[in-house]
């Protein structure tokens, strides 16, 4: 059985300076494109480990910005989304996490917040491993400046309880946010 090795996979994705260290705070690339959280932001995990979460920006805040994070890395564009179907999605996502098995990579959609990438996913009996790479710019899916060039392909592993444990977290929020009236 292998270990994770984190200097085995580029997680940092801007490349340009050194990744936060765990418990530190926010990655550096997100405090400087202004993507922290604000006080109203739900979800669930841990952004050095997986992360799910919500910032509502519509009165019912059922819309907003949805993002998760691997290891540090935002995978969202940041751009005004419904929650209702990342929720669909991650709870999708989740279920592959805790189906028992190791899985070749097959194309992993997570919604219109994604679209930048063209996401893959791999499961070994301990880990998820998402592989990705900004898709070349097109009238849709305009990559955020903290994309990974189209032409570098990244591996990120996160382990199956870290998802399972976001889910759960995060699952109580936004059901909260889409049952209002």
């Amino acid at each position: 059985m292998r270990s994770w090795n984190p200097s085995a996979y580029p997680w940092n994705l801007a490349a340009t300076q050194p990744a936060t260290p765990s418990g530190i705070g926010w990655p550096w690339n997100l405090i400087w494109h202004r993507l922290v959280p604000t006080n109203t932001t739900v979800g669930g995990g841990d952004v050095t480990k997986f992360r799910a979460e919500c910032t509502p920006t519509s009165h019912d805040g059922r819309f907003g910005i949805f993002q998760l994070y691997g290891r540090g890395t935002a995978l969202g564009d940041a751009t005004a989304t419904a929650l209702y179907p990342h929720v669909k999605n991650l709870r999708a996502l989740c279920d592959a996490a805790k189906s028992v098995g190791t899985r070749r990579p097959k194309p992993l959609i997570l919604g219109d917040t994604f679209d930048h990438l063209t996401l893959m996913l791999e499961a070994t009996e301990q880990d998820l491993i998402f592989h990705f790479a900004t898709a070349p710019a097109n009238q849709w899916a305009e990559p955020p400046p903290w994309a990974p060039p189209p032409e570098r392909e990244i591996r990120l592993l996160v382990r199956r309880t870290e998802v399972i444990e976001a889910w759960h977290a995060a699952e109580p929020a936004f059901q909260r946010i889409l049952s209002r009236s």
